[in-house]
């Protein structure tokens, strides 16, 4: 009965996380713009893992830096995650491309989560957005109670940023593509005013000879 039990748990865990999945993906498919897929996937994220306070970092293409990019949830005077950039805990996880969870951050002892505490938050998570090209950024998350996160949660976490991480390089290829095509209708049309410009002028030199 006790193994039963235990594959029912598992079964029921599977079935919520795969739910949650497939909501963060309806919302990453919503949209190919960026500032509308990356506050609507953040919302979606903070509500399906019932986190207090979440914020996403993205690596720049040109200076591959971490560039703290929005926020969303609770939000305090203190530093918060944007503390943690590049030198700090977002740039390990960036760097390691393993997510990282804090159960209890009184019983921490990295100073980087110092502010946080003060602010009032006792648990967090860190995760990569991993694609095919790479890690594209990350997002942390944070709770107010303590044990929020669970270790048994890092796979889906790392499933859900996996999933941002590749609507966040089809809406970037989307604009590349969205960017070639505007220049090359710039050219075009360049092209037929010069070429109507030239006849213009090749009539007038016409006449006046």
């Amino acid at each position: 009965f006790s193994l039963m039990e235990r594959t029912q748990q598992e079964n029921l865990r599977r079935n919520r996380e795969l739910g949650i999945l497939n909501e963060i993906a309806q919302t990453v498919n919503e949209s190919l713009n960026l500032n509308v897929l990356l506050p609507h996937a953040m919302e979606k994220v903070i509500q399906v893992t019932k986190a207090d306070s979440g914020e996403l970092f993205l690596i720049n293409e040109r200076s591959r830096e971490l560039v703290y990019t929005l926020h969303v949830g609770i939000s305090t005077k203190a530093s918060k995650l944007g503390s943690l950039t590049n030198a700090g805990l977002v740039g390990e996880v960036a760097r390691s491309n393993e997510p990282v969870i804090i159960q209890d951050m009184k019983n921490s002892e990295s100073t980087f989560t110092t502010a946080l505490v003060v602010a009032g938050f006792r648990s967090m998570a860190v995760v990569p957005l991993k694609s095919r090209g790479g890690i594209v950024g990350v997002f942390g998350l944070l709770s107010l109670k303590p044990d929020h996160f669970k270790f048994n949660e890092i796979s889906l976490l790392t499933n859900i940023g996996n999933q941002i991480a590749v609507g966040i390089e089809n809406a970037r290829l989307y604009e590349k593509v969205q960017g070639a095509a505007i220049v090359e209708e710039r050219e075009r049309i360049s092209k037929e005013l010069h070429d109507g410009l030239a006849q213009v002028l090749g009539y007038v030199i016409t006449k006046s000879q």
